[in-house]
This record gives C-alpha cells, structure tokens and sequence, in this order.
C-alpha cells in the first residue's frame, strides 16, 4: 500500500505552497498506561511537540519552554489508556515574571483520535475542553453553589481581555497570560494546573496542551512536570506536583500514602488589616490587586481589585477546625458583582459562601458569613473573586478588615487587655485601630478618623452571668472638638452580626444595643436607669438629645464628655463600667464598640474586660484585670471586688465661692464653669452650658447620719434632675426632678430615703 499526500490544483505561485510535518503511517503504538514528559520528547508517548524547546527557564532546569514565534505550539499526547481516577497534572509559567500580551492556553482532549473539521487550536469538532461548561454563580445564584478545577471557569477574548458567558460558562481549562507571568508580591510564579480525567476514560482518547494566541515574540509559555496517570492519587491533593509518579508536595502539606495533605501546624486563624501588607504565610494568590489609599475602607490603605485580567483573593490552607465565621469589609463599583467561596481539597472544587452586587462605590458592607460543617476542617481555602467586569474603573472593588476564625476551644469566658499586645483570638477586628501611647499611656488602642470604620468587634464568646464590660475611654485627648461631635456605641449580637445595612450605622438588623431602654426622669420622678452616660438618641449637628416617656436607645457616649477639655475637674481617661444582658440559651454572643464617627475623630480606650470574674466590675471603683479587681487610690479590696475605704466626708457644703472646684468634694463636672455675676446671692455659682451633657457628680460620701439634700436651682426651659448611686456610678435612682422654670431661682429640699443613706454614694446634678 502507498499513501499519497497531494495538491491537484496547482498556479505556480508562493500563495499555493504547503508544508506537511509529523507522519506516522504504522501498527498500532502500545497505548501507554500513564505519560511523563521527558527531555527528549518520548515519542512513544506524545505524538506532537511543535514550537518548543527544553531549556532553563524561570528558576527551573529542563522545562519544556514555548516560544512566541509565529505557528501553531502545542504538545499532543498519543492514544493513552489511562484507568479509572487517573488526572492530567503540570505546572505553568506564562512570561517568567513580564508579560505585555494576551493570549491563552488551553488544555483538551479527544476521544476520536483528534481529527479536526476547524483549523487549529480551536476546540471543536473532535477536541473538547478538559472541564465541562458548569453554571454561573452570578446569573444563576439560586441554583449555581459550587464549581469545579483549578480556575473559574470561563470563555475569554484576547482583544478585548474580558469573559464573556451567558447562562453557563462555555469552558473551563484556559489559563490567561496575565495571571501566570506574576502576582501580588511580583513572584514569576509556577502554577499547578490539575484536572481529574473526563468521565469514561476510553482507550485512545489523547490530550493536549495548546496557546491560543496573537502572532507575537511575547507570547511564551513553559510547563514542566508533565504527567497524566493514577500514580498521583487525587492529583496529590491539589498540593503538589507530580514526578514521575510521585508526589512532591508544596510547603505546608506532607506526603501521606500516594498523595499530599495538610500539616497540622499551618494558620488556624486568619486576620488580614491591609495597613499591613499580605504575606505568603496566609495567602497563597492575589491577582488583580493592589494597596492603595483611594476608595479606602479603613485608616491608610485597603486591597483594591482593579487589575485588568482576573480579579482574586484565595487564601493558603488554614486550619479552620475550630473556626465558626469568615468577616470581612466590602466595598463595591458601579458594575461586577463578587463572590466569597470555599475549598477544601487545595482549590480542585469550590463552593460558594457569600456573594455581593456592585453598589457604585456608595456603601460600605460588613459580611460576616458562618463556616458551614464542611469547611471547619484541616486544610481549607477561602476565595475572593469578580467573574465579570468590564475592565474599567467602575468595576473596581476594595476589600478590607478580612478575619477567619475564632480560635479558641472552648470559647473565652473572658476577654481583657491591658497595656499589652492584644490577644488576637479574642478579638475578630479594630479597623482603624493601633496600639500605640495615646493622652499619657502607653500600648493603649487608638482610633485615627482619617478614613474608614472605627470598632473593636470580640470573637465569640461564652460569659457566665452577671458579668460587666469595663474599659477607660478618652476622646480627643483634651480637645473638644465641639464642630465634629462623634459617639462610642455599645453594642452585642447572638448571630453573626452581619448587617443588613452599611458598617456601623446603628445597632440594627443583628446587632443590638448593649443597654436596654429605660425610664426618662425628666417625666417619671421614680425612675432608675443604668449606664455611665445616662441613656438616649442624640442629633451630632446641632448636638442635642431627643426623647419621650422612655429613652429609646442606650449605651451611647457622646464625644465631649470623654475628652478630659470640658471637665471642669479634668480627667481625661473616664471609667466606664456596663452591665451584660442575660447570657443566651445558644451561647456565643458577640460585642463591639464602634464609633458613629466624623472624619476628624479620634479616640482609644484601655485596661478592656468583658466577664464576671470582678462582681459588679469592682463596683467602678477600681479595675477589672484578668479577673482580679486593682481599686482607686482610697479604696479597699474586699472577697475581690473594691469598697470605699476608711473616713469618707460625712456632709457637703458647697457655695461655689472658691475660685476652683475642689476634688475633695466633686468627681465630675461636665459642660459647666464657675460664674462670678450670680442670679442667686452674692459671690460665685456653676453655670451649665455646654454643648454636650451637662452633669455635675460629687465624690463618695458617708450618708448614713444624713437626713435631707437642700440646693438653690434656676432652670431655663428644660428640666433637671438630682440622682444617687451606691455603686461608683453604674446605676442610677432619681431623687428630684426640677421642671423649667423660665429663668425663676428656687430652693428645693429632698428627704434622703433610706436606700440613699449609705456609705459611699454619690450624687449627681444632670
């Protein structure tokens, strides 16, 4: 038999001439079991090997390196007969670290030998791509949950560099140039590309890998570690490469029988502020990305996604066993819609957690997501990714205050720092927040307002009952700030806590205010209500409190009062000690500060415990550290809780004459001063008209031989009223109310009950 290949119709000219290459007329070639590229190409295994050459590449001795001259490059495999569970394994490198083109590679097979109706490298006819087109998440959120192989699947234009799908992604094994010449931290990085073999593997099917790509000298690619077989098994776990059968695998996993997996040992938490830049430790790709201080979400920088070829974040494998929710900070373009996914066997398959449509740049969102069972184990990765944008600016993103975790088993049944570093399983994240020497202490954690969110947000947590939260707080640092009047909430959660709203709105949606709402005692004179600031909603421009028979909202500290510049007796660090609401039947609530902020604000707070471990958070007379109670100078520790020491004042009298308030009678002396032109008598008196609260609270006293209160009062057209506590401040019972008066002076004369006859209580003017 002779075989002829022939041209009938020839003109004579350099248009009509052709080439032929790669012959093989013959028997049957064994079909061999498994395929290893080896320099030279072994014939006996790949039937094609066209634009290529073995050199030393990017770090790496004997790759198979593809050059970007003109023709058609690819490596073809001859039939194989791979058994069940076999993958097709190699590592990439696509412009060893600088590439200025797009274009493809693709990776197919065929079942029918490879003939082809189209010319070359297109997928058709008898080629197909080795992943199935699968559903898109964004088009089909309801149904599409998880997706499978190395990349997100996708069909792509090189002219154009944007994905293009409809109700499906068209294929899934293509590999972009921009996202294989090198990352984040400018690394040409090797790349794994693993596929599980199709369905079926019939006898004969043959593979190739193949550039679909302009003309051009930039467009070089390499691959190295080439093997398709079963002696990989679970294509070593997604972690590592496979040589000659053998699994060698990447740092952070280990060789276990024929396969790689996890170390224990690697990340078991995850907290990622970008004022810091990302490490390799925790993260093992960022494409698309970069820090930068323009559509920030808190403080300096935050990580924005605008690159031009694919957009994600996909973390190293972490240790998420005792894990429970994945937080982060998100803030959205006018177009893209992003994802948030999981992947438990080295990024082999995917599954999606959350997802958010673009917004334009107008909100800022805080997604807090819990881990389901199948993602709290030995080895998982978490993805940020936009499968689609249009490459301008509008589709941009910014992601920010990323924490995976809590840590801790069994949950904290107490939280604390002092002047240390801050336990960073206890806490899930401060944006904005730094440890630093603020207003005369050291290590103490400050809030800067120049951009972003402000809140310090626990992990979960298990609190026994009775338990308090107590920190110092100091807005300002003696500086009032009167035109950017801000406020500190309090505030917990028995959820996640993630928000229906923007970050920091209010105690809204899952988050709840930490006080509950109360009495008002300008309209109930038996009222008691507690809180260090008493309770209410507020207006920051113009400053004002608003309310009606009962206060409405709780737990609210307004700037002004915390700066140390309005107190007339200057102090400023304030204590302030909070009850816990009820423990919940599911334990694992969350709490937050968080500041209702302007962008001049800044505040810290210090010496912070959440627990019961100091009953009654030492009555406010000292603080709570690590579940032992430091009392105030003067005061005395008793079964560890603090107590007024020996030889308080048994009486007060104040006429206000001294040129200074004394501290040997007030501890408090808030949006006041001392006025020389009285409306009363002759001599000096304290007037209030500050912009902020207006409080006026003595020192402790010995009562208990006290019978009356008697003070002169004039009021304008709101009401006033005199209080008591007899535990440093926490709560608070309304003695008299002085309803406005219009400008009249009167004198009032309050009977003390016999609650109020104590040792150690305090009066307050308000």
């Amino acid at each position: 038999v002779r075989f002829q290949w022939w041209q009938p119709l020839v003109t004579q000219t350099s248009a009509t001439t052709w080439g032929i290459d790669d012959i093989y007329v013959g028997p049957a070639r064994p079909r061999p079991t498994s395929v290893t590229l080896t320099n030279p190409v072994d014939p006996n295994q790949f039937s094609a090997s066209i634009g290529n050459t073995f050199m030393t590449y990017c770090g790496r001795d004997d790759v198979l390196f593809f050059n970007g001259t003109a023709g058609y490059h690819y490596l073809e495999t001859v039939p194989v007969n791979i058994g069940p569970n076999g993958y097709l394994m190699f590592d990439l490198n696509m412009g060893c670290g600088s590439q200025s083109v797009n274009y493809v590679v693709e990776v197919h097979y065929s079942n029918t030998y490879g003939a082809e109706a189209s010319a070359l490298p297109v997928v058709g006819g008898a080629w197909q791509y080795m992943a199935a087109a699968q559903c898109n998440y964004i088009a089909q959120a309801a149904t599409c949950t998880n997706w499978s192989y190395s990349e997100p699947p996708g069909s792509w234009s090189t002219a154009t560099a944007l994905f293009t799908y409809n109700s499906a992604w068209q294929g899934a094994s293509q590999f972009f140039s921009l996202d294989y010449s090198t990352d984040y931290w400018n690394r040409p990085p090797w790349t794994h590309v693993i596929f599980p073999l199709p369905a079926g593997s019939p006898a004969g099917r043959r593979y190739r890998v193949v550039i679909s790509r302009p003309s051009s000298a930039s467009a070089t690619f390499a691959i190295s570690n080439f093997y398709i077989g079963t002696g990989c098994a679970n294509g070593c776990g997604f972690r590592g490469s496979c040589v000659a059968g053998v699994c060698v695998c990447d740092p952070g996993a280990q060789a276990v029988g024929t396969t790689c997996v996890p170390q224990d040992g690697i990340p078991k938490a995850l907290r990622q502020n970008f004022d810091i830049a990302p490490t390799t430790t925790y993260w093992s790709t960022i494409l698309g990305g970069s820090l930068s201080s323009v559509n920030v979400i808190s403080s300096s920088q935050s990580m924005v996604m605008s690159g031009t070829s694919s957009r994600r974040l996909v973390t190293a494998d972490l240790d998420l066993r005792n894990a429970s929710f994945v937080e982060y900070t998100l803030k959205l373009g006018a177009s893209g819609d992003t994802l948030c996914a999981f992947s438990v066997d080295g990024g082999a398959t995917w599954r999606v957690l959350d997802g958010s449509l673009s917004q334009g740049w107008s909100t800022t969102f805080l997604h807090i997501v819990g881990l389901p069972a199948e993602a709290r184990v030995l080895g998982t990765r978490l993805l940020w990714w936009q499968p689609l944008f249009d490459g301008t600016s509008a589709s941009a993103w910014t992601i920010d205050n990323i924490y995976i975790g809590p840590t801790s088993q069994p949950r904290p049944t107490q939280i604390y720092f002092t002047n240390a570093t801050l336990d960073l399983d206890y806490y899930s994240a401060f944006p904005n927040g730094y440890q630093t020497s603020y207003c005369g202490r050291d290590n103490v954690l400050a809030f800067n307002g120049s951009n972003g969110f402000q809140y310090l947000a626990t992990t979960n947590v298990d609190i026994g009952t009775d338990a308090y939260i107590q920190f110092d707080l100091n807005t300002g640092c003696g500086s009032p700030g009167a035109s950017s009047i801000f406020v500190i909430e309090l505030q917990y959660t028995d959820t996640l806590g993630n928000n229906s709203g923007s970050v920091g709105t209010s105690a809204s949606g899952a988050w709840r205010y930490l006080l509950a709402a109360g009495c008002n005692p300008a309209s109930t004179s038996s009222c008691a209500w507690t809180g260090s600031p008493p309770p209410g909603t507020y207006s920051t421009n113009p400053f004002s409190f608003t309310y009606g028979s009962s206060w409405p909202t709780a737990g609210a500290f307004i700037s002004l009062d915390y700066t140390g510049g309005g107190n007339a007796i200057s102090s400023t660090w304030t204590r302030v000690s909070v009850p816990l609401p009820a423990t919940p039947a599911n334990p694992g609530r969350r709490y937050r500060v968080v500041a209702q902020r302007t962008a001049s604000s800044q505040w810290a707070i210090s010496n912070l415990y959440i627990g019961n471990g100091c009953p009654g958070a030492c009555n406010n007379r000292g603080r709570c550290v690590a579940g032992t109670c430091a009392c105030d100078d003067g005061m005395v520790l008793s079964d560890n809780t603090c107590l007024p020491g020996p030889g308080l004042p048994g009486m007060l009298r104040e006429s206000f004459d001294d040129p200074t308030l004394s501290t040997s009678s007030w501890s408090l002396a808030l949006s006041g001063s001392l006025q020389s032109s009285s409306p009363f008598s002759s001599g000096r008196y304290f007037q209030f008209t500050g912009t902020a609260s207006r409080r006026l609270v003595t020192v402790e006293l010995d009562t208990r031989m006290a019978t009356m209160i008697e003070y002169t009062i004039q009021t304008g057209t709101s009401s006033s009223s005199l209080s008591y506590s007899l535990n440093g401040g926490i709560t608070w019972t309304n003695l008299d109310t002085a309803s406005s008066g219009s400008g009249v002076v009167r004198v009032r004369t309050v009977t003390l009950p016999s609650a109020a006859q104590a040792y150690g209580v305090r009066f307050q003017w308000w």
